[in-house]
């Protein structure tokens, strides 16, 4: 199960509660989150370029999948589709640490500048 970093100090209570209730854990990986460049947490609901404001700008999906694939160190940025970063991911690859960005950042990975 693939969880963000900042869910990683539950991790333990978590496994105690699926033991106590007779479950098997499952495998926990912990990655890196996007944050602001102070180190604030990127939600999807906030910051300053939410997926619907990137939509109503007309981003193509394939875009903002090879810009999400570039922070997760599976991809060179490029326009592609989440079943093309399937055959080049690799759990090793992921970044354990936060990728700070910021929304020049992304508006000029996006060529949003012109929009």
């Amino acid at each position: 199960m693939f969880r963000g970093a900042d869910l990683l100090s539950s991790t333990a209570r978590q496994i105690q509660l699926y033991r106590a209730l007779g479950l098997s854990p499952p495998r926990f990986a912990h990655v890196g989150l996007v944050v602001s460049p102070e180190g604030a947490r990127l939600a999807k609901r906030e910051g300053p370029l939410s997926v619907s404001q990137l939509r109503s700008l007309g981003v193509e999906p394939a875009r903002i999948v090879g810009l999400l694939g570039k922070w997760a160190g599976i991809h060179d940025g490029r326009p592609t589709s989440a079943a093309d970063l399937v055959s080049s991911f690799a759990l090793h690859r992921l970044p354990c640490e936060p990728v700070r960005t910021t929304e020049e950042q992304v508006r000029a990975h996006l060529d949003l500048a012109t929009m």
